[in-house]
């Protein structure tokens, strides 16, 4: 797979000076004890919408207990006052196992991640494809097991199929631009390019990019278009479902 994606997105200003005090009372805190702090996710890659978006963010230690954890409480604090942080807190021994455990979310970081302090550990990372593969497989096989389901649990309540399409939707677009790269060996790194690309391998383009309006808040659908807008994305999932075990 290819390394080669690393980006520099605009980050909002009052974002940024955020995270510098974040790192920089992380460091104060924390001293030798702290190996990096890593941006990934949305705000990386130019995804990001202030006020609804998570801030991800990688803490890489040298090694972690109780009382380090607390010693990061009183940053978290702060920069929690000004954005959503979503934390992601490792060793530095941890990653190599982390980046065969969770293959799609440590290449997504590998590729798409802003070292805000200390070393970049994510440009190392090794992410086997077949690991990449399996894992693609499994997580669009559940989420079409768990559609199922919710479906029955749901069907007469409008406002959850909706939020479970927003939901669902999101997942699907992650381990897709995965299937879609070891299926083609080009890269899809955001979730329009997956969308604009997917009909390429016989993937509905179309109810792709209406799902998306819908996750974003561009598109309100009807309570009488709900269902048949779920049963379309049932059929689209199983046609990644189907892409997947081509590959």
């Amino acid at each position: 797979m290819d390394k080669n994606h690393k980006t520099e997105a605009a980050i909002p200003a009052t974002v940024q000076d955020a995270l510098d005090t974040f790192c920089a009372q992380l460091h104060a805190g924390l001293g030798t004890k702290l190996t990096a702090v890593v941006l990934y996710g949305g705000l990386a890659k130019g995804e990001f919408t202030p006020k609804t978006s998570d801030v991800n963010v990688m803490v890489v230690l040298q090694e972690i207990s109780v009382e380090i954890l607390d010693q990061m409480i009183p940053a978290l604090d702060e920069a929690r006052r000004i954005f959503q942080l979503n934390l992601l807190t490792v060793t530095e021994a941890d990653l190599a196992d982390s980046a065969e455990v969770f293959p799609i979310k440590f290449l997504d970081i590998q590729r798409h991640h802003r070292t805000l302090f200390g070393k970049d550990v994510a440009s190392a990372l090794n992410v086997p494809r077949e690991r990449l593969r399996r894992q693609c497989a499994r997580e669009i096989m559940n989420l079409q097991l768990r559609l199922r389901q919710f479906y029955l649990e749901r069907r007469q309540r409008p406002e959850l199929i909706e939020s479970t399409l927003q939901r669902s939707v999101a997942t699907l677009l992650i381990n897709l631009s995965v299937a879609m790269e070891l299926k083609t060996g080009q890269s899809f790194p955001t979730k329009a390019a997956v969308v604009e690309s997917a009909g390429n391998i016989g993937i509905d383009a179309k109810l792709l990019h209406q799902l998306l309006l819908l996750k974003r808040g561009e598109f309100k659908p009807s309570v009488s278009e709900l269902k048949p807008l779920y049963a379309s994305f049932m059929k689209v999932v199983q046609q990644a479902v189907e892409l997947v075990n081509t590959i």
